[in-house]
């Protein structure tokens, strides 16, 4: 039971799936959307570094994931709903 609520838990994690994808509050355009990607996952989750991105498109909204790598080698991929400034120059 206790590996049940481990996945449930995983699984509604912010950013675990398109589902639960973050959503930057004041990201008007890709400069800002990107500083703020990169903003999050250095507040969220030090010593961990960027290995991928990937640009995917959900259900009609656009997604960036991001796969992340920590200290001690353990790996997480973190869903960005960025429809909202995707392709916005300014």
């Amino acid at each position: 039971m206790a590996a049940a609520s481990a996945v449930e838990t995983a699984a509604s994690e912010p950013g675990s799936s398109f589902d639960t994808a973050i959503v930057l509050e004041g990201a008007t355009n890709e400069l800002a959307g990107v500083r703020a990607e990169s903003a999050y996952i250095a507040k969220r989750y030090p010593g961990w570094h960027q290995t991928m991105q990937a640009l995917l498109n959900h259900n009609g909204r656009m997604y960036d994931r991001i796969d992340i790598v920590g200290p001690k080698g353990e790996s997480k991929s973190l869903y960005f709903d960025i429809t909202d400034w995707f392709g916005k120059l300014n």
